[in-house]
């Protein structure tokens, strides 16, 4: 066999390449174009651009297309392709809110209409992401998702709700099983009845529909098993909102929730957790009471729990921290406020250090001793070996309350900063924008063994001008990363 046909050279050349590098990779041959072409066609965007994809392009490769992005409008014939394969379809119509003085309400109109007729000729379509800016959707949409036999998840945001459309909104949910909802605008409060297959919710920042109807839309899905709840609420909907857990018995499948930002008190969030029926596996609390008293209903569920995040939790300790990492064997997602290296014992092990794929805690060192406490933090940090985020920068808190001060984290080699390469996977590396002295020296050692490394933020020397140059040494990496972001 040639050897660049060799799976694993495939394998790693995506693994370095950009997506838009793509296309070049399938004129190397024949097997390289019948293994790149696919993934440079497995996404596909489709915009109002002056040199768009042609129709002609995207019927040919349709197969491919597993997730389709409309943004803005588009020829109606991008609509009539057939796409066998299209498992995503995401429409993208933000900058509507600017008032484009070209388009009118027959264009928008024929531009819901063509995407219902997509729908229902896409038989693998299992996935619907609609940003509008305040716009009403057809009710064609609806329609097309309830009688779709495999749109499972709709995801709204800024969409505009208004009365004739309501009743076959919610119609259409009763075959979802996620509904995610962000800054969606409801001109009518909501009638709906029963969402039997509804797993997972998420309500954010809506408009028209109370907290307290909310809440009632999630007690009408008996599957329900993640919640996901943020916006100014009331005390009293939240009050409801525990009483329905705790007195009711409501929510009996959840096992995943987030309430970040809701001003909930220790003592209620004990009960909310001492409640829930099922073993919690994902819980974010950003920004709420959780303290003492949540952590310890919480313990139950330390065997089991997989995501964590406790930011900008003023009652948690450094203490409470390490402790939580010694005692989540099943963690790959840690997110928390302040940890101290006095709490870092080099004997103690960290359970999840096989699993942990995310870590965002501000370490801070606390001994006179630089060297020795950094390295006392980095030999533990080493058993991460899985880790993919490492997040160690001060939070700025939005809660009213300061973190304790102390010096960051000292990232250089004769600290001990050559125990982390054995964090191959590590794809981004984020610290502090003051008290770091490394030279290019450090600068060297990380872009040699963290070869995965997509970007890397903070300030690597307090000194401006070694700052600079250590970060020239990362300029392609972060801007390629800057690509990413702009895509996704």
């Amino acid at each position: 066999m040639h050897p660049l046909l060799l799976p694993e050279l495939l394998s790693l050349v995506l693994d370095y390449i950009e997506p838009e590098d793509r296309p070049s990779c399938s004129l190397v041959c024949w097997t390289w174009y019948s293994n790149f072409n696919p993934l440079v066609w497995d996404t596909c965007t489709v915009d109002p651009s002056p040199s768009p994809i042609s129709v002609q392009a995207v019927k040919k490769n349709a197969q491919c297309i597993h997730t389709l992005i409309i943004r803005g409008f588009i020829a109606p014939d991008y609509f009539t392709v057939q796409y066998p394969n299209l498992h995503t379809l995401k429409m993208q119509c933000r900058h509507m809110l600017l008032g484009d003085p070209g388009i009118d309400n027959d264009t928008v109109i024929q531009m819901w209409r063509g995407a219902a007729t997509l729908i229902n000729r896409s038989p693998s379509l299992s996935t619907i992401d609609i940003a509008a800016q305040r716009y009403s959707i057809a009710n064609e949409i609806w329609e097309a998702i309830r009688n779709s036999p495999k749109v499972k998840t709709l995801i709204l945001s800024h969409v505009k709700i208004n009365a004739e459309q309501s009743p076959n909104f919610w119609k259409a949910c009763t075959v979802l099983e996620k509904l995610d909802l962000d800054a969606c605008l409801f001109t009518v409060a909501p009638t709906p009845s029963h969402f039997p297959l509804l797993k997972d919710i998420r309500f954010g920042n809506l408009a028209g529909i109370t907290p307290e109807n909310q809440i009632h839309i999630m007690s009408l899905c008996p599957e329900l098993k993640s919640i996901f709840w943020h916006g100014g609420m009331p005390i009293s909907a939240i009050h409801r909102f525990t009483i329905g857990i705790v007195d009711r018995g409501e929510f009996k499948k959840l096992d995943s929730l987030d309430l970040t930002g809701l001003f909930i008190r220790d003592d209620d969030l004990r009960r909310v957790i001492k409640h829930m029926k099922q073993p919690i596996k994902r819980l974010a609390l950003v920004q709420t009471g959780f303290g003492p008293s949540s952590l310890t209903a919480l313990e139950l569920h330390f065997h089991v729990i997989q995501e964590l995040n406790l930011v900008d939790c003023l009652e948690i300790s450094s203490k409470n921290i390490a402790r939580l990492l010694r005692s989540c064997p099943l963690l790959v997602s840690f997110k928390a406020g302040e940890l101290s290296s006095l709490d870092v014992k080099e004997d103690e092990s960290w359970p999840c250090s096989d699993r942990l794929l995310t870590l965002l805690v501000n370490i801070q060192l606390a001994e006179d001793d630089v060297q020795a406490a950094s390295r006392r933090v980095f030999a533990c940090l080493s058993k991460l070996t899985s880790l993919r985020l490492l997040n160690i920068a001060k939070y700025t808190s939005v809660m009213g309350g300061s973190q304790k001060s102390g010096r960051p984290l000292q990232l250089r080699l004769d600290c001990g900063l050559s125990l982390l390469s054995t964090l191959r996977y590590l794809e981004l590396l984020i610290f502090d924008r003051w008290g770091q002295s490394m030279t290019m020296e450090e600068g060297i050692w990380i872009k040699t063994n963290w070869k995965r490394l997509v970007a890397i933020g903070g300030k690597f020397n307090d000194n401006n001008e070694q700052d600079i140059q250590i970060r020239s040494l990362f300029q392609d990496l972060n801007s390629r990363y800057d690509r990413r972001r702009l895509k996704a």
